[in-house]
């Protein structure tokens, strides 16, 4: 039987050369810059994702407050439900809702806050992310909601009479078109 001898390098290994060490460091940073990018567009839309899901829930609510007036006859209470806090017929009450004020100051809220402004009945969001938000609201981004009365205007006067006009129902509203932006350059 005949044996092979394996000879091994005897050459010595001192680590990485400052070469390697610099390209790994710039692959690093490249991949940590895109991460951060991701993670930041992420962000802003978890937070249109979950504004979106609570004014569906809140829409929900209206709906079946509306459905219960309607099965009690009771259809003038209907129109009271119009100005009224949306909130008030939700299950949960959303984090950072800090209830209802009159006349609010806006600078007072964190970002991410509901307030529901009983002076000019008017549910009031503070958008998280400012810089990618766009509104015509002056001051502070925001979005402002309320509950409007969807009716068939039987006599074409514009406005609801209640025994005239027939109730369609309500429906959450937002006083003033916004968008989210998101940077489509990062």
């Amino acid at each position: 039987m005949r044996t092979t001898s394996v000879k091994y390098s005897t050459k010595r290994c001192d680590g990485f050369s400052l070469l390697e060490i610099i390209v790994v460091v710039i692959i690093v940073s490249i991949l940590f810059t895109l991460a951060l990018s991701y993670l930041f567009k992420w962000r802003i839309a978890a937070e249109r994702t979950s504004f979106k899901k609570l004014t569906s829930e809140m829409n929900s609510a209206i709906k079946l407050e509306v459905t219960a007036h309607y099965a009690r006859g009771r259809l003038q209470d209907i129109v009271k439900l119009v100005g009224s806090n949306p909130l008030n017929y939700a299950i949960e009450k959303p984090n950072g809702y800090v209830g209802e004020k009159t006349t609010p100051n806006l600078l007072e809220l964190n970002p991410g806050d509901w307030v529901y402004d009983t002076s000019k009945k008017l549910l009031i969001y503070r958008v998280r992310y400012p810089e990618h938000f766009s509104t015509k609201l002056a001051g502070i981004k925001r979005i402002e909601l309320k509950i409007s009365l969807i009716y068939t205007d039987s006599n074409k006067n514009s406005k609801f009479n209640l025994g005239v006009d027939g109730i369609e129902g309500l429906r959450l509203v937002s006083t003033e078109n916004y968008a989210w932006i998101v940077d489509q350059n990062k």
